[in-house]
C-alpha cells in the first residue's frame, strides 16, 4: 500500500509583468476608497477658491504697506530731513 499523496493545488496565476501587477494593485485599492460626493468637492473648491482669494488681497495689502514704508523711507524721510 502506498501512502496518500495530497491533491496537486495549482499555484496562483502570475500576471504578464510587474507594471500589469501595479496596475491591478492600483485599481484594487481604487476600489476600496471612499471617494468625496459632489456636494462635498463643491463645497471643498469653493472653500479653496475663496481662502485663495482671501490671502492674495491681505498679501496685496502687506505688500504695498511694506512698498510705501520703503518709499518713506529711501525717499522722502531725506529730502524732509534735508539729507539730500
Amino acid at each position: 500500500m502506498s501512502a496518500p499523496t495530497a491533491p496537486i493545488q495549482s499555484l496562483p496565476q502570475q500576471p504578464a509583468s510587474p507594471m500589469v501587477a501595479y496596475l491591478q494593485s492600483v485599481w484594487a485599492e481604487a476600489k476600496r476608497v471612499t471617494w468625496p460626493t459632489r456636494p462635498q468637492i463643491l463645497a471643498n473648491t469653493l472653500t479653496v477658491i475663496l481662502l485663495t482669494a482671501v490671502f492674495s488681497v491681505g498679501l496685496f495689502i502687506i505688500d504695498n504697506s511694506f512698498r510705501g514704508i520703503i518709499w518713506v523711507l529711501t525717499q522722502w524721510l531725506p529730502r524732509v530731513a534735508g539729507w539730500m
